[in-house]
């Protein structure tokens, strides 16, 4: 080896000796910083000092790149503008990434392998030692210190992120007041500034409540709310409990223009006790349905409250039932939780039944029927275990009926008939359900079949299914409905024979058969249905076979109808006991024979006889039935037979004649 190539290897030595030593004065200038430590650190990797330049002195922030993890960039004169990237040991190995990589201001090429030779990625400890067997101890040092700066960062940064998060909150604040200078801040009538006691009553509130009060003069609450402080004394003086309810009632007055209601009195005076404002003496279903269907509402809340409010002043009784409430029900009603009964049907309300209505727990009864309300029945309503009425008949609601309803045993009148959109089943839970007086389905889409647990409810009094979809047979249990007055399955998809067992229900007032597809005999144990007034309507069936004489029996019976079967046979004459009977119809069957003289009897009540649609009858017809002028006597509750056909009809035909001189006979 020549003089220079010696003296060229002396000069790299010198320089590499040099750069080991500046690597470690980098680690003891680390672990200077970290004197004042507070622990290890938890990240992987960790940027300290910006971005290195790359091997050959390219300083265009274009072509700058991140390090390996783990390398630590040192120069002849200390840190570099580089990168301090710091990976901890990975746990599920004894590889440990520390590595001094330094690289010379000149950028040459032969300066870049110098650095690579003395600071090569080290796997192993013993490679490292081997590399640099006197900075063993140095190399510990920088990790323990590494950990330490890690924490210091780690704090810092989470000190940052907290007063960033507090400055951009500043900042949006002040932005959209900067941005919205016309937005009005919404005011609390009757001061600019809410008060103590405004701030103690508010707190009563929702927050719905409070921004329906806040934002406009001509919402019902904020109404109720200018009205309220109208009496300051009051509140003062009143419970909380007193405080909400007279807000409560108040909102309800203005959401349902109370100014136009047919009985306001006392409503809104403040020198007169909220529980002498007006109410309906009566609940409303009761005295509705009681006109309609008399007799049955035997036990129906009874006993009938006496006053409006429990010995707290607090309101147990809200009826309004036909009042000419005309808007829509207002959230605040359910601040009244002491509820024992809600009444408001047949009056002009819009809306939905609100979920809100589960907080009324102490609610026995609930009349909304026929208001105008849509949309689903709520869920909630499950939550009321103590109702005993439910009343929603004729409605708009849609959807399915909640199954919560059918937890609700305590019930004795469920009602949400005439609902079209509605649809459901009902379920073999309802023999759960002895309290149960009414079930009244009708014309809200129930589908399914009759399940034989009906059979349980012993203290059921009228069931109505009336045009619905429900299919199958007539259970047998239903015979066992001893208190049973009123059961109509008119116009649904029912098929098979009528069980015998329906000769036990003696009760009966009203047994509506007709528009279904049963088939088979008329069982004759009919003839026990011996209750005055007794409506029974087969028509337009497929019935067949002969008219049971035990039916003559029925001394009481206002309506029989056969019309649109496969009677065959003679009309029996027992008929003519019949005292009672207005409505009689045969047409449309197979029928023979001659129409009884004994008919001549029925004259005084009959009102209407149709025999067409029988080309086997012959003979002439009684001159007192030619003459009949009775009047119908109207409606027997689903059934109107005043709306159908009335008087003589029969085929004048060369073997059935009479009356008058275009059907003579020959």
């Amino acid at each position: 080896m020549d003089k220079d190539s010696e003296g060229e290897q002396d000069i790299r030595v010198k320089e590499v000796k040099a750069k080991e030593e500046t690597a470690t004065s980098a680690a003891t200038a680390i672990d200077a910083i970290n004197e004042n430590g507070h622990g290890p650190m938890c990240f992987s990797t960790l940027v300290v000092a910006g971005i290195q330049p790359l091997p050959g002195g390219n300083n265009d922030p274009t072509s700058r790149q991140t390090s390996q993890p783990g390398a630590i960039y040192v120069g002849s004169n200390g840190l570099l503008p580089g990168q301090l990237l710091l990976e901890e040991e990975n746990p599920a190995t004894t590889t440990t990434r520390e590595t001094v990589t330094m690289h010379s201001t000149s950028g040459t090429q032969d300066d870049t392998e110098e650095s690579l030779a003395v600071a090569n990625l080290v796997d192993q400890d013993e490679q490292v030692h081997q590399a640099f067997p006197d900075h063993e101890n140095a190399r510990k040092r920088r990790r323990d210190s590494n950990k330490k700066l890690k924490t210091n960062i780690l704090l810092a940064a989470i000190l940052l992120i907290a007063m960033g998060t507090i400055v951009v909150t500043v900042t949006i604040s002040a932005s959209k007041k900067n941005t919205d200078p016309d937005e009005e801040v919404p005011t609390l009538p009757p001061s600019q500034a809410p008060t103590s006691l405004e701030g103690s009553i508010l707190s009563l509130f929702s927050d719905e409540t409070i921004r329906a009060i806040a934002t406009e003069d001509s919402t019902p609450q904020s109404k109720a709310w200018q009205w309220l402080w109208e009496d300051q004394d009051s509140l003062v003086s009143h419970s909380n409990d007193r405080i909400k309810q007279r807000f409560a009632l108040a909102t309800l007055y203005y959401a349902t223009a109370g100014n136009d209601w047919n009985n306001n009195t006392n409503w809104l005076n403040h020198s007169i006790p909220e529980c002498e404002w007006y109410t309906k003496p009566d609940f409303a279903t009761k005295a509705f349905t009681s006109s309609l269907y008399p007799g049955v509402l035997s036990g129906f809340l009874e006993p009938m409250p006496t006053t409006n409010c429990n010995q707290h002043g607090l309101y147990q009784h809200l009826w309004l039932d036909r009042n000419n409430l005309v808007g829509s029900l207002p959230e605040e009603l359910y601040i009244l939780t002491s509820l024992q009964t809600l009444s408001v049907g047949f009056n002009a309300i819009q809306g939905t039944i609100s979920s809100q209505i589960g907080a009324l727990t102490a609610l026995e009864g609930l009349g909304f029927a026929s208001m105008g309300h849509n949309g689903i029945i709520p869920s909630e309503i499950g939550l009321l275990s103590n109702l005993q009425v439910f009343a929603i008949d004729a409605n708009d609601h849609h959807g399915n009926i909640p199954t919560d309803i059918w937890s609700l045993t305590n019930l004795r009148h469920l009602s949400f008939g005439v609902n079209p959109r509605l649809q459901g089943t009902i379920p073999s839970s309802v023999g759960k359900f002895q309290s149960l007086r009414w079930l009244l389905m009708d014309r809200c889409n129930i589908t399914g079949t009759i399940p034989s647990e009906i059979g349980q409810l012993s203290n059921l009094e009228m069931m109505t299914l009336t045009g619905d979809r429900v299919a199958g047979t007539l259970p047998s249990a239903i015979g066992l409905l001893q208190k049973l007055r009123i059961l109509s399955v008119f116009g649904n998809l029912l098929h098979g024979t009528l069980p015998s067992e329906m000769g036990q229900m003696s009760t009966i007032s009203l047994l509506g058969l007709a528009g279904n597809q049963f088939s088979g005999a008329l069982p004759s144990e009919f003839g026990l249905l011996t209750q005055s007034r007794v409506t029974l309507s087969f028509r337009n069936n497929a019935l067949s076979g002969t008219i049971p004489t035990e039916l003559g029996l029925l001394s009481q019976l206002a309506v029989l109808e056969f019309q649109g079967n496969q009677f065959t046979g003679r009309i029996p004459s027992e008929f003519g006991k019949l005292s009672s009977i207005g409505r009689l119809t045969f047409a449309n069957n197979s029928l023979s024979g001659t129409l009884p003289n004994e008919f001549s009897a029925l004259h005084p009540s009959l009102h209407t006889l149709a025999l067409e649609g029988n080309p086997l009858l012959s003979g002439t017809i009684p001159k007192a039935i030619c003459n009949m002028n009775a009047t119908c006597a109207g409606s027997v509750f689903l059934f109107d037979p005043c709306d159908m056909q009335q008087g003589l009809s029969f085929d004048c035909t060369g073997v059935l004649c009479g009356c008058d001189d275009e059907c003579s006979c020959f």
